[in-house]
């Protein structure tokens, strides 16, 4: 389902989708099946030289609204998703703030990080990078701005096995934001006090 308050946008976009659609393409081929979007788009100075005058009133028709094609039919991406200001941008339902796979990041987020938003493991949030700094260990990931991150912390290999008992080792971290962020904790002391069988680390996303 697609909604849209551009007409030209909307069937901009269907066209697309059916230009790539084996069973259909054979039916949206040649230049002249979007003709009528460009004479919409550009109402007031069509390609065609009409006057169009609808009313009647001795004025040209204003623009009908939007029309372009996408990038390719793999990212399925047009001007304001590429970082425009004016175009078609085209979102999985909820808008830029949704979340339809319900993994905690929204649908602008995961055009960001280049991920699924209609997957629930396709999530920019991940670990990037654990370092040791001196006697310090420097943590740092990808997240959501505006969401409640927590780092943890569990022992590493105890009595031959791994130990799943995290617990809480920085505070409430939540950084600035709307959409993807790189941010960091460093664990003071965390390379001085690891245990002989290493310990290991998480970034928790909660409420």
């Amino acid at each position: 389902m697609f909604a849209s308050q551009d007409p030209l946008a909307i069937d901009s976009v269907i066209l697309d989708i059916v230009r790539n659609e084996p069973l259909l393409a054979n039916n949206c081929t040649g230049q002249g099946v979007d003709n009528y979007l460009h004479e919409g788009a550009q109402a007031p100075n069509p390609p065609s030289g009409s006057f169009y005058d609808p009313g009647s009133a001795g004025s040209r028709l204003a623009s009908l609204g939007v029309h372009e094609h996408w990038n390719n039919a793999v990212d399925k991406l047009y001007s304001r998703n590429l970082g425009g200001t004016e175009g078609i941008e085209l979102l999985p339902r909820g808008g830029p703030n949704g979340d339809p796979d319900g993994d905690g990041m929204n649908n602008t987020t995961e055009y960001q990080a280049g991920t699924d938003q209609m997957d629930t493991n396709s999530t920019p949030f991940r670990l990037t990078a654990i370092t040791r700094q001196g006697d310090d260990i420097l943590i740092r990931w990808t997240t959501q701005g505006g969401t409640t991150n927590r780092v943890q912390v569990a022992p590493g290999f105890t009595s031959g096995r791994a130990s799943n008992t995290f617990t809480n080792l920085s505070p409430v971290i939540v950084p600035r934001g709307n959409y993807l962020v790189s941010t960091n904790y460093l664990d003071v002391g965390g390379a001085t006090n690891m245990p002989a069988e290493s310990k290991y680390y998480r970034v928790r996303l909660g409420p």
